[in-house]
């Protein structure tokens, strides 16, 4: 009696329930359950999954996309999209939305758009030489929506507009009729779906309707050169200065190349992320204009004045931030070196981690170095006040803007006594008074870097 019990009992705790519907699939997110491969939509599993059930039966996933208060979207695996061969991300919330009809035959069943989306697909990669299907989403008259290149890549469908909004393909030629009722309320709820998921701007200031056409390059300002850019060949492109994407008529070798020796007026040289030879983010969240808040904040740690060891100490502080944070990637907007140069961090145009409650409205800036006891040295300061006065000319940060130190927003020594001292006497500094605590000067900066959730 006691042997069967002990078995009893083993086996018992040996056995635990599936993992399928706890697993995180990297595009479809905890969708799966466990059915027999037969059923499973277009054989999207995956084996292993469901350890108690039936060697036919498998962990499948669920391959639309879903937001809250959105319509069903298609995803890009449910019509067996190609491998984009390259992405760019496009910064949200954006002010246009774009809608064109793809000049092809109409479909209604899932099965005929596939072949259509195919079809379009391969020729905007093969015959254009596109990185992908120019249109962000395409819909049939039956009212299914697809994702083209989705909410967040930058399309290939208005020379000018590419990086600035969002491009809905209606599957069809209708310069002879109007779309029906179905794929209209279809696009109404697409637009809507973005305006409830902040991706596009409450007021959508136009709206084309025309062909898919070429190049935005030359109307796209870029964070630190402004409208510099040009395409020309990946090789001829100096320091390797280019974006991706931004030449869409062009062959795959051609790239949008940014001039680094013409920054933008009122601007100072900003060492760009290709410069000092940045790791990709993991992810990025757009920014939006006129913010109301810089934050003034020093690494603590040694100092540099030399331009190659202010480019160690920024790779260094990236693999902390993503490796050791677990983040997406360098934390603050800008960080200013004692040799007088800016280093571009996460930019004007993506949400920062630097402050609590406040990354989505501020720009932080962050000086290399610990000045508990001495502020920094005249070049740095300079800098910081100058790429200050550039996001103001560039309607990045509002002219009526509030400067504060971190301290004044969080529980920390940071950007130490000496600096704090200093930034107190610029004219837009405002005092806060917090009703939490006074400064914990045991705190590390680091500790205290955390994005909004």
């Amino acid at each position: 009696m006691l042997l069967t019990l002990i078995i009893v009992i083993f086996i018992s705790s040996s056995i635990t329930a599936d993992s399928c519907e706890s697993f995180v699939h990297g595009d479809y997110g905890r969708t799966g359950q466990c059915i027999k491969i037969s059923a499973c939509l277009n054989n999207v599993y995956l084996p292993k999954l469901c350890e108690s059930k039936s060697m036919d039966v498998m962990c499948c996933f669920n391959t639309t996309i879903s937001y809250k208060g959105c319509p069903t979207i298609i995803h890009r695996a449910r019509w067996n999209a190609i491998n984009p061969k390259e992405q760019t991300s496009l910064a949200t919330p954006v002010p246009f939305v774009a809608i064109y009809d793809t000049v092809s035959p109409s479909c209604r069943t899932h099965h005929e758009c596939v072949k259509q989306i195919q079809g379009i697909q391969k020729y905007h990669m093969k015959e254009k030489n596109w990185s992908d299907i120019g249109y962000n989403f395409l819909i049939s008259e039956s009212g299914l929506i697809y994702e083209g290149r989705g909410w967040n890549y930058i399309g290939a469908h208005r020379q000018g507009y590419n990086s600035r909004s969002i491009g809905i393909g209606m599957i069809g030629n209708y310069s002879l009729r109007k779309i029906n009722k179905s794929a209209a309320n279809a696009l109404e709820s697409l637009i809507q779906c973005g305006f409830q998921s902040m991706l596009l701007l409450l007021i959508v200031t136009a709206v084309f309707v025309t062909s898919i056409a070429g190049d935005s390059c030359e109307s796209y300002a870029h964070p630190t050169y402004g409208k510099t850019g040009r395409c020309i060949k990946t090789s001829d492109c100096p320091n390797s200065l280019y974006i991706s994407n931004l030449c869409e008529s062009q062959p795959v070798d051609i790239k949008c190349c940014f001039s680094p020796s013409a920054p933008t007026p009122n601007c100072p040289n900003i060492v760009s992320r290709s410069e000092w030879g940045a790791r990709a983010p993991k992810s990025t969240t757009g920014m939006a204009k006129s913010l109301p808040y810089v934050v003034i904040h020093h690494t603590t740690g040694g100092t540099c004045t030399a331009k190659s060891a202010c480019i160690v100490k920024m790779k260094g502080f990236q693999n902390y931030h993503m490796d050791s944070n677990g983040w997406d990637d360098i934390g603050y907007s800008f960080l200013v070196g004692e040799d007088g140069n800016i280093y571009e961090g996460r930019g004007w145009t993506y949400v920062g981690a630097h402050t609590y409650g406040y990354n989505s409205q501020s720009i932080g800036i962050s000086v290399i170095g610990d000045y508990m006891s001495q502020k920094p040295n005249a070049a740095a300061i300079n800098s910081v006040k100058a790429l200050i006065e550039c996001g103001i000319s560039r309607g990045y940060i509002s002219r009526a803007y509030t400067l504060r130190g971190h301290r004044d927003l969080d529980s920390t020594s940071c950007p130490g006594n000496a600096f704090y001292n200093e930034i107190k006497t610029w004219t837009n500094y405002r005092s806060l008074v917090r009703s939490n605590a006074s400064p914990q000067f045991n705190v590390p900066e680091d500790y205290l870097v955390m994005q909004d959730m």
